[in-house]
Formats: structure tokens, C-alpha cells, sequence
């Protein structure tokens, strides 16, 4: 605990290079060349991708109709894309998703507080090379990440619900 006490300490004062302040397990991307890019190039073990056969906006929606079809809350979009055109800048279409259950949530933070830096949960749909992708969290990996038990209620359906939601999303 004191060794990530330490490490986020440092990360917010000195000026280090951001794969230091990174937990081991999270490589990091450095061609950000979009015509370069390539589909799950660079991922974290706490990210999961899926392929949407639909267009941006649809599958946007689709999402929008997957949470709310759910007991889930949709707490905020974050559309990084409309942010970009606004500062004057491109990219392309990318929003992100937050949202979640406090029943699912709160079992999970009351066991450890530092999970609250990773929820509510989000979805990031994102076009790139012609293909709009969906990353979502890997719950369980998440956990571990933070020490937890994986198997541990509500982890387990907590993934079976993000993995029906996508898996709903991306359904010809």
C-alpha cells in the first residue's frame, strides 16, 4: 500500500513520464497516428473490445438502448469528438459512456475505496480504420487489480451484465 501511496505521490508532483506513474500491467500506446492505428494494437487487461457491425451513431444508440433497457443508470456521455471540433481540433467519432448500478458498485467499494477511481463503469465506442469499436471495463480483472477476489460477489454479474449489454450492442 505505502509502494502506491508512494508512486501516486510522485506522479502527481514530479514530472515523470506516464508509463511510470502505469500499473505493470497496462502497456501503453505511443504511435497515436490514426493512419497508422490498428484495432486492439495496444489494449490493458482491464479493457475488453468488440467489433460494432453498425454504423457510429447506431451503435451510440444501441447503447444508449442497452443501458437504459437494464437497471442501470446512465450517468453522463462524454463525447470526445463534438470537444475536439469545438477546441478547433479533429478527431474521430469517440464518446464515452458512464454509468452503473449502485447495488453492483457499492459492495465493491466498500470492500476497497480505491475502486472508486474506476466507477461508475464506461463504454467507450470509438470509429477508427473504418470499424467503430466498443471497449468496455473487464470488471474482473479490475478487481484483481486492486487485490480483490474476482469471484467475489457482485463482480461475476457484474461481467455477465457488461458482456449481455456489448454482446447485445454488437447483435445482428
Amino acid at each position: 500500500m505505502t509502494n502506491i501511496l508512494q508512486k501516486t505521490a510522485l506522479c502527481a508532483v514530479l514530472p515523470l513520464s506516464l508509463t511510470a506513474c502505469l500499473t505493470p500491467s497496462v502497456s501503453v500506446r505511443t504511435d497515436f497516428n490514426t493512419s497508422n492505428s490498428k484495432v486492439n494494437q495496444v489494449v490493458p487487461n482491464t479493457i475488453l473490445q468488440k467489433t460494432s457491425p453498425y454504423s457510429f451513431s447506431v451503435t451510440e444508440a444501441k447503447i444508449r438502448e442497452a443501458i437504459g433497457a437494464r437497471p442501470l443508470n446512465l450517468f453522463g456521455e462524454v463525447p470526445h469528438s463534438k470537444g475536439a471540433q469545438k477546441a478547433g481540433l479533429d478527431l474521430a467519432p469517440s464518446t464515452v459512456f458512464i454509468f452503473g448500478n449502485p447495488k453492483g458498485g457499492t459492495p465493491l467499494m466498500a470492500r476497497n475505496p480505491e475502486l472508486g477511481i474506476e466507477l461508475p463503469l464506461k463504454i467507450h465506442v470509438f470509429e477508427t480504420d473504418g470499424q467503430v469499436i466498443i471497449s468496455y471495463t473487464n470488471i474482473a480483472a479490475v478487481v484483481e487489480s486492486y487485490g480483490g477476489d474476482a469471484s467475489a460477489l457482485p463482480t461475476p454479474n457484474i461481467a455477465q451484465m457488461l458482456e449481455g449489454l456489448v454482446g447485445s450492442v454488437v447483435a445482428e
